[in-house]
């Protein structure tokens, strides 16, 4: 998902927060999907 355009992560963005998710969950979430962050077990 390097490809991701900026548009796709701000509206993924704009969806975590309107569905309760905190500023750090966020992140970690696109740290998730684009590979930055390994899943901790």
């Amino acid at each position: 998902m390097e490809d991701m355009e900026k548009v796709t992560v701000n509206r993924l963005i704009e969806w975590l927060k309107e569905h309760g998710h905190t500023s750090d969950e966020i992140v970690e979430c696109i740290e998730y999907i684009t590979g930055d962050k390994k899943k901790e077990a």
